[in-house]
């Protein structure tokens, strides 16, 4: 992951940007790169939300990189429909980085963000992600971790 971090980082101007983007020193940035230490979800979303980086990708390293890459990426799923694998990546990513963050109510804040994601879902036309579907799962829990936050003063 580090290295797919690390490729999020260079798409930034400077270094700097990037750590300030993710809310952190350079120095914890570069651990991140270098697999040194657990990222932290937020961060490594605003990354992502800010050059269109797909956080599966991040997550996996699977598929494509961009969110403009591929309208409806579905790796390997032996006949699994797409919004399928994107819960299932989703569930991960966040489960993942919610305890890297050291959320104590982490399996709550997991089924709020599921359940706004199956809300958002069963909204689209043809029940199908969109392009533009992975910048709107970052930015709902970019905004979820956020008020969560500021309501327990973490």
């Amino acid at each position: 992951m580090g290295n797919r971090i690390r490729h999020v980082v260079d798409l930034f101007a400077r270094k700097k940007d990037a750590a300030q983007t993710a809310g952190v020193i350079p120095e914890q940035l570069n651990r991140w790169c270098q697999a040194q230490s657990e990222p932290r979800f937020v961060g490594i979303s605003r990354m992502a939300v800010q050059h269109d980086v797909r956080l599966d990708w991040i997550a996996t390293g699977d598929g494509p990189i961009h969110t403009t890459d591929s309208a409806l990426y579905a790796p390997h799923t032996g006949g699994q429909p797409a919004a399928h694998m994107e819960r299932d990546v989703l569930m991960a990513i966040i489960s993942g980085f919610l305890a890297a963050e050291g959320i104590q109510n982490a399996p709550a804040v997991v089924s709020d963000i599921v359940a706004a994601h199956d809300e958002i879902l069963s909204t689209l036309p043809d029940r199908q992600p969109t392009g533009d579907y992975g910048t709107l799962i970052s930015h709902l829990i970019v905004a979820i971790i956020d008020r969560y936050r500021a309501r327990t003063g973490i």
